[in-house]
């Protein structure tokens, strides 16, 4: 019996157990860019400047460093890098994932696969699209002591939160990809020349047809989708008009309910949303404090607007036959036999749907006094 037991303690002692790997030893990637030309992945790499970064080398040293390697696959290109590192890659503080034009238009299943594999890499990790290369991207501050890749992540949140950026996750793409007819959208970003410097900027949607990129959708028009999806948390509803004068209001809560049904040969979506907001600034024309008759006539002037972004957004999407609003599996679950007679021709389905939206807004009147004009 003492036998017996003493193998099982031994037994659970090296469950899990792992070799140690010193920290100067590991690569720690904040952040990785995929370019791909002539069958060939190169990869940009952020990696933490360990001496750098180190209590005794001050302030004044960059806290990251920029290293570049090519391979035939993802895994042959880190390979690489470790060789001419002597380091081991690791992905476990990886906060971005850049992909550059040509890898998204090639097909990004190929190079997310070593990523979605791995253990170290979270399925929320950040994913974006660039507008040219990802080099370019994670190369703007190279010279800085600014960390790009941390840079990137908080530009993204702040959009994210005002509606002006999808929820752009290593798992939101490959699940998109995995569903038969959805369109999956990821953060467009650019870097632009500003005073002879690059500077970054969020750029609109990359919008994908399985898995590769087939065309693109400005700034303006993420905030329709994400009004679609219920997925605003703070957003500035801004109102000018003659009868009225000028309204600045902020989202405090946003829903959204989606439902699809048949009707005649075509399927229809209804999509209902609410917004609730505050009003920050108010500057009435007649000088008088917001009247309840006033508020009223705001909101109807936030539902208008809300209601024509989001029309805006399906309908250049419709014309291209892309499904970003899940049509597809609204009627797969609604009415199963419709689906399954027209799956293999979903994009004549989208650009031939119907598409009702509801926008009921609601406006408290705190925030600043009233002016006259």
């Amino acid at each position: 019996m003492k036998k017996i037991l003493l193998s099982l303690l031994t037994v659970m002692m090296l469950t899990g157990c792992m070799g140690n790997v010193y920290l100067n030893d590991r690569g720690i990637v904040q952040a990785v860019g995929i370019d791909y030309a002539d069958g060939e992945y190169s990869l940009t790499m952020e990696l933490f400047n360990v001496e750098e970064s180190s209590a005794d080398q001050g302030a004044s040293g960059a806290k990251s460093k920029i290293i570049k390697s090519q391979g035939k696959s993802i895994t042959e290109a880190i390979q690489k890098t470790a060789l001419s590192e002597g380091k081991i890659m690791f992905f476990g503080n990886c906060k971005v994932i850049v992909l550059g034009e040509e890898t998204a238009r090639e097909g990004v299943s190929k190079a997310l696969d070593y990523f979605n594999s791995t253990h170290e890499t979270p399925p929320t990790i950040l994913v974006l699209t660039a507008r040219g290369k990802a080099e370019d991207i994670l190369s703007t501050k190279e010279e800085e002591p600014i960390v790009p890749g941390k840079e990137i992540l908080d530009m993204v949140e702040a959009a994210q939160k005002s509606g002006f950026s999808p929820q752009s996750r290593l798992m939101d793409i490959i699940g998109d990809i995995q569903e038969p007819n959805i369109s999956g959208t990821l953060c467009l970003i650019e870097a632009q020349e500003e005073k002879e410097k690059p500077v970054l900027s969020l750029a609109g949607l990359a919008v994908f047809r399985e898995d590769r990129m087939i065309s693109t959708l400005p700034l303006e028009q993420c905030r329709g989708l994400q009004w679609i999806k219920g997925k605003i948390k703070a957003t500035e509803i801004y109102i000018k008009e003659d009868r009225i004068g000028q309204i600045t209001a902020v989202t405090s809560q946003t829903s959204s309910k989606k439902n699809a049904n048949i009707s005649g040969d075509h399927p229809e979506m209804v999509i209902k949303i609410k917004v609730k907001s505050t009003a920050v600034e108010v500057v009435l024309n007649s000088g008088s404090p917001l009247s309840k008759e006033d508020q009223k006539y705001v909101t109807k002037l936030q539902e208008q607007l809300i209601r024509s972004e989001v029309l805006e957004l399906i309908q250049a999407t419709q014309r291209k036959g892309l499904d970003v609003l899940g049509l597809a599996q609204h009627v797969k679950k609604s009415s199963p036999e419709f689906y399954l007679g027209h799956q293999n021709d979903w994009k004549n389905i989208v650009e031939n749907a119907n598409y009702q939206v509801e926008v009921t807004c609601e406006m408290d009147r705190m925030g600043v006094g009233n002016k006259l004009l």
